[in-house]
């Protein structure tokens, strides 16, 4: 609809991958990205189906109201808070293969709470496994934590963003 108002007449926008083909043709003037989940364009968004949409939607969240609280509704969702790449068919698993991997719940726990410090000692903790620190209760390695990385920034163009958190924006 936004396509056939106008609204995205020399635009940078996405649709489902099904379709961008068919729009790309109906819509010269819309510049169709096929490989991102969704596009911000500042004052218009497209995403590329119903679960991109709520990627977009937490993308919005995490803009206006912070990671913590993107965060807290992807995991009310059981979403999860950011899906990086792109519209692939096959999206690698984040966590180690094979059942019962010692890792396995451990990589999960750590990206749900990415907005926090993290040490070695909880990592170790959530693991079920022991350091040098836990185990003989000395200080062998430092309790300073992990900061939270800063959100990467993946800039498309003057003002426009795509699949990533990128700033605040424009009010």
């Amino acid at each position: 609809m936004l396509a056939e108002a106008g609204l995205l007449d020399g635009r940078r926008a996405t649709t489902h991958w099904a379709h961008t083909a068919l729009m790309q043709r109906r819509y010269p003037a819309v510049r169709v990205d096929p490989g991102v989940l969704y596009v911000d364009d500042t004052d218009v968004l497209t995403s590329a189906g119903k679960a991109a949409g709520m990627d977009l939607c937490l993308h919005l969240v995490r803009q206006d109201h912070g990671t913590a609280v993107a965060n807290t509704l992807a995991r009310t969702l059981v979403v999860p808070p950011h899906r990086p790449g792109g519209q692939a068919q096959f999206i690698p698993a984040a966590v180690a293969h094979g059942a019962g991997h010692v890792l396995g719940d451990v990589l999960p726990w750590a990206l749900d709470r990415l907005d926090r410090p993290t040490t070695v000692r909880d990592l170790a903790r959530e693991a079920r496994m022991s350091c040098a620190a836990t185990s003989a209760g000395s200080s062998a390695y430092p309790r300073k934590p992990i900061a939270a990385p800063s959100a990467p920034v993946r800039t498309t163009g003057p003002g426009r963003r795509s699949g990533s958190p990128a700033g605040r924006r424009p009010g």
